[in-house]
């Protein structure tokens, strides 16, 4: 019998000896162990941990927003909401990468 092209690999006996499997991620994909993860976890979990999470972020989107409205004193109501879920999201970001960093 010829080799087998799913990658899998059969002794004389037929016998399955093992198997590889490859996962190919983008570059701004962070890799996390079993336990990194698990410490993510629990560190997203700790009600400290969040309450202290939420302060920063509503301080730091009621900064860009003050920034931009100084800026932009006219800007409508939709350009703020607009500007708030964008700063939001930098933030919530930010935060990950932080607390990825406190892990390794």
């Amino acid at each position: 019998m010829g080799p087998l092209s799913s990658g899998l690999h059969l002794s004389q006996n037929k016998a399955f000896v093992k198997r590889t499997n490859t996962f190919h991620i983008n570059k701004d994909w962070v890799v996390l162990t079993a336990t990194q993860a698990n410490q993510l976890k629990k560190q997203m979990g700790n009600k400290a941990a969040q309450a202290k999470m939420k302060k920063e972020g509503q301080a730091y989107v009621t900064a860009q927003v003050t920034a931009a409205m100084k800026q932009d004193p006219t800007m409508s109501k939709a350009k703020r909401a607009e500007l708030v879920k964008t700063a939001t999201a930098e933030f919530q970001q930010q935060a990950i990468k932080k607390m990825i960093a406190g892990l390794k």
